[in-house]
């Protein structure tokens, strides 16, 4: 069963490294984009494997940063920050008692909870890896809030349900 739930887990982390490759159309920089797909499969991952299984939404964004030439303090702080972001979103969902169905209006108000709040936390890591910098130049905490919340909220909105329900699809077979 640890082999198993290991692999889970190494699928989960391989999805989310390959939506950041796919919002950042294999770019060299990290740049905006309309919809933030780590965000959701990351929040997903986590609800359906458990906080346990964090590690590897850790691993697939401290590579995918890695991979893009970041340096490895930063990588690190994103992974984190990621992870860190995916474990309010799930916990939000836990809370709220979502149905992976999304049968109830209250699913959807539940979901949307997460993806308004979770970016808070990605956020507030971003900030703390800019202050590792040497450079750093001290930006209010909301500054780029619209921009990022829209990117993360997008991504938790439109792939969290997908995840969850294909998920819960795979376990009926």
């Amino acid at each position: 069963m640890q082999a198993k739930r290991l692999l889970a887990a190494l699928a989960w982390g391989f999805a989310v490294l390959v939506s950041a490759l796919v919002a950042q159309r294999f770019t060299v920089a990290v740049a905006q984009s309309v919809v933030w797909l780590p965000t959701g499969v990351a929040i997903a991952c986590v609800w359906v494997l458990g906080p346990r299984s964090a590690w590897t939404v850790t691993l697939a964004i401290f590579l995918h940063r890695w991979l893009m030439g970041i340096d490895p303090a930063s990588s690190l702080m994103a992974g984190l920050g990621t992870t860190a972001e995916a474990l309010v979103g799930s916990w939000i969902l836990r809370r709220g008692a979502l149905d992976a169905g999304f049968s109830r209006l209250r699913d959807t108000l539940v979901l949307f909870a997460a993806a308004v709040v979770a970016p808070l936390v990605s956020i507030l890591f971003s900030l703390l890896t800019r202050k590792l910098d040497e450079d750093f130049i001290l930006h209010p905490f909301y500054s780029g809030w619209l921009g990022w919340w829209r990117m993360n909220a997008l991504g938790a909105l439109t792939l969290v349900p997908l995840c969850l329900v294909w998920s819960s699809w795979r376990k009926a077979w």
